[in-house]
């Protein structure tokens, strides 16, 4: 330990290089003298709780050593705030995408004992410097580091540490939870109605870090008494009573990888199913001289509303009848009200 305001002076040394082998550590608040070369297994631990260590003379990053970054506030200057290495001279980088060198942010409290860093927030995204060069950094590759944040005590909520790229600095970007709104799904009277969580998720979720997202929750019962339930396909709603709007509510998280105890990101999203007699669909359509003929599927003794577009913007309605049992029943459209028939016609169903 190189202890404020003391020197170790290495350039006296045969090779004029201070080498730290395998599980030895150099720390403190004063200034090495010389060539550093942190070796694989060793480490480099700037600062007796957070501070500045100074060298003099070129540094040496090797695979499979370590920096030790302890942080106490979030949001002070590099040596105050969090440890910083500042060299006089150049940095070389020489350890390798395979065998990278590890930067371990190290959190404290605010009596500098381990604990969870003073003003660090997980919604806000921080850099800080944890080495400087009055030379230049050789060899850098944001690939030849890696990150170990076990001993980092704060919540990061599935935010992530990264070394920012041309630079040694160590970036925690925050994690954003993710998006869930409103769908509203329409049903026949006494009628059970199933929803693809696919269509749901490709519709109405998001997430700002462009993370995938799945639902975790979801309620047992709607705001009305149904029944809803769900397996990895759909959600499945049933309700004999018929509330004019019904309501039932879900919970989605992102799918990131979370450190265990960390909090997740979730949204909370709400599914309106209103009860219509407009469940019906469009069958076929077949063209005969000037006349259309339309078949269409309802439901059994609703009545329904045959409407026409010609720009799909407005639709006139050309007929009002009820599904007979089958539930099958077409419509002859001869555009007498048109004078002739269109370029383009479209069909809908809707209740009167």
């Amino acid at each position: 330990s190189v202890a404020s305001g003391a020197t170790l002076d290495v350039t006296g040394r045969s090779d004029g290089t201070l080498t730290l082998a395998g599980g030895k550590t150099l720390q403190g608040k004063g200034t090495v003298v010389g060539k550093v070369d942190v070796a694989a297994n060793s480490t480099l631990a700037p600062g007796s709780s957070v501070g500045t260590l100074t060298n003099n003379g070129p540094v040496l990053l090797e695979s499979g050593a370590t920096n030790v970054v302890e942080v106490i506030n979030a949001t002070d200057a590099a040596g105050v705030g969090h440890d910083l290495l500042s060299v006089t001279g150049d940095i070389g980088v020489i350890s390798t995408a395979g065998s990278p060198f590890t930067i371990r942010p190290t959190s404290l409290d605010g009596t500098g004992a381990p604990g969870s860093v003073t003003n660090f927030n997980n919604n806000t995204s921080y850099t800080w410097t944890f080495a400087t060069a009055t030379g230049s950094v050789t060899n850098f590759d944001v690939t030849k580091f890696a990150i170990d944040t076990s001993a980092f005590g704060n919540d990061l909520a599935g935010g992530w540490f990264v070394i920012e790229s041309g630079s040694l600095n160590l970036r925690f970007t925050n994690n954003h939870a993710p998006a869930a709104a409103a769908a509203t799904f329409s049903r026949a009277k006494n009628t059970s109605i199933k929803i693809r969580i696919s269509s749901l998720k490709a519709s109405n979720w998001s997430d700002a870090d462009g993370d995938d997202t799945a639902m975790t929750v979801i309620d047992a019962a709607s705001t009305n008494g149904a029944t809803v339930f769900t397996n990895s396909t759909y959600i499945f709603y049933s309700n004999t009573n018929n509330p004019s709007v019904d309501r039932f509510s879900y919970t989605s998280r992102d799918l990131r990888a979370y450190r265990p105890g960390d909090t997740v990101r979730t949204a909370a999203g709400n599914v309106f199913i209103n009860v219509t007699n407009a469940v019906g669909s469009v069958e076929n359509i077949t063209v005969s001289g000037s006349t259309a003929t339309v078949d269409f599927a309802g439901i059994p003794g609703y009545s329904y509303n045959v409407q026409r577009s010609t720009n799909l913007v407005d639709w006139l309605t050309v007929l009002t009848t009820n599904a007979p049992s089958g539930g099958m029943f077409e419509f002859d459209d001869d555009f007498s009200d048109l004078g002739a028939p269109p370029s383009q016609a479209y069909y809908r169903l809707r209740e009167p």
